[in-house]
């Protein structure tokens, strides 16, 4: 099993999800049909802009950020509720699944985070997460 099947198991395309800081290469890719929203620092248009001079970095395959991170995982469904979405309004019980890749070490809170995704999944939601190692 490679990296991106592992962090697909258990994942359904049609259920909701949501996966954070995909930049160039999403674990669940919104072209290939996945129900799910992206979560960044910046909005999409920024986030090309800042990398467009990266050889690293094919902007043309950087998904549509949908809900910008607003210091927590809770803050930032609470404010894409009140703007795009009401469903998020409370950060609870509204996601089926979470991808976090490379992005825990960033957290502002860690602790919280995890209390964040608790919270904010459906019973049998799934966490699903790479965390760099050394």
């Amino acid at each position: 099993m490679n990296r991106i099947d592992f962090l697909r198991a258990g994942l359904n395309k049609d259920s909701l999800g949501l996966e954070i800081g995909p930049l160039h290469n999403p674990i669940c890719p919104k072209k290939d049909g996945w129900n799910i929203l992206t979560m960044d620092i910046l909005p999409t248009n920024l986030i090309k802009k800042q990398y467009q001079d990266n050889p690293d970095v094919d902007i043309a395959y950087i998904e549509d950020i949908d809900i910008i991170f607003s210091g927590s995982l809770f803050k930032s469904l609470k404010n894409y509720g009140l703007y795009r979405d009401n469903e998020f309004i409370n950060g609870l019980n509204c996601l089926d699944y979470i991808i976090s890749s490379h992005n825990f070490e960033h957290q502002p809170n860690p602790i919280q985070f995890l209390v964040d995704c608790q919270n904010a999944l459906r019973n049998n939601g799934i966490l699903s997460m790479a965390i760099p190692i050394g």
